[in-house]
């Protein structure tokens, strides 16, 4: 049997062990019942990855916590705008249908929901978005 330890690569703390069944071929990354492997981060400004490696006959889990380069946060901020703006245009098109002639809907209160809805991306800040309020 193969004895394996978990280790946070910046502290060099183990957080858990295990004896595997079968010689390493091809690595893999295992967690205990916690689920514990990686630490807690901000997404919005951290990143965790692997860094696993080949300790003598033993193979070492591990991660690293970085933090975010200015491409990743300007990457990640044009994500969440897309995202905005995808959920705006689905809440826009869904209430089409209130501004036919035909509609029995208020015309004014939804034109003015969905003035507000294209007003959306004049706020500063896709993770904090004040949505309106669907009339009726």
């Amino acid at each position: 049997m193969t004895k394996q330890v978990r280790i946070n690569t910046e502290t060099g703390e183990v957080t858990a062990k295990r004896e595997h069944p079968a010689p390493i071929h091809q690595p893999a990354v295992w967690y205990d019942e916690k689920r514990d492997a990686a630490p807690e981060f901000n997404p919005d400004t951290e990143v965790i990855e692997q860094d696993n490696k080949l300790v003598g006959d033993k193979y070492v889990y591990g991660f690293k916590k970085r933090n975010r380069t200015e491409q990743e946060l300007a990457d990640l901020l044009r994500t969440k705008w897309v995202e905005v703006r995808t959920k705006r245009d689905q809440l826009l098109a869904s209430s089409d249908f209130t501004q036919l002639d035909d509609s029995p809907e208020d015309k004014l209160a939804w034109k003015t929901y969905r003035q507000q809805l294209r007003d959306i991306t004049n706020q500063t800040d896709p993770g904090n978005i004040t949505w309106p309020v669907k009339p009726g």
